[in-house]
């Protein structure tokens, strides 16, 4: 079994390294919330779609039974 001595570095070296690991780290944060900004602005988009999809259901559902209605009154009245 072979032991190495550990690696010292300097001050300055150590500072760098750390550096560099937190800049990558924000990056890698920054990545992530844009991400889920643009996650949360898909969801939001496609809650307005299916809300405005339910509205125009229900408007055409109405419509129909209106219909449905006036010629069911019409027929009776003619009967």
């Amino acid at each position: 079994m072979i032991i190495t001595p550990p690696e010292y570095i300097t001050k300055e070296e150590y500072e760098k390294r750390e550096a560099k690991l937190r800049e990558e780290y924000n990056e890698k944060l920054l990545k992530l919330r844009k991400q889920i900004q643009e996650q949360r602005a898909r969801e939001e988009e496609r809650d307005k779609l299916k809300d405005r999809l339910w509205t125009e259901r229900i408007v055409y559902i109405t419509i129909i039974i209106g219909a449905v209605s006036i010629l069911t009154t019409i027929i009776v009245m003619i009967m």
